[in-house]
């Protein structure tokens, strides 16, 4: 929980195969974050990338199978997601805050 909370310097993370769980708040406020590939991620937690403000795309896998509440909350810059979309895997507020969000 909380892992990189504030590194505001992170610009790039990439996930291996392996990983499946990101926990809430993990990436919070990772101001300048802007890529993030995970192939093999099954749960994000909740606000686990809230204030990413520089996140601009987002790639998220066909094994998805739970976004937590306010998972992607104020990404002023977030325009395109590509991700499964499944019944009740996304919790409330999600994608709040992200006013240039216009591809799903």
């Amino acid at each position: 929980m909380a892992a990189f909370l504030c590194c505001s310097g992170l610009t790039e993370v990439e996930f291996g195969d392996k990983l499946e769980t990101i926990e809430r708040l993990a990436f919070a406020s990772c101001t300048s974050l802007r890529n993030i590939t995970m192939p093999s991620v099954k749960t994000i937690g909740e606000w686990a990338f809230d204030r990413c403000h520089q996140l601009i795309e987002l790639d998220l896998p066909a094994d998805l199978d739970t976004v937590g509440q306010d998972a992607f909350d104020d990404c002023p810059s977030l325009r395109r997601i590509t991700m499964p979309l499944k019944y009740d895997m996304i919790d409330a507020n999600v994608f709040r805050n992200c006013p240039n969000l216009t591809t799903l």
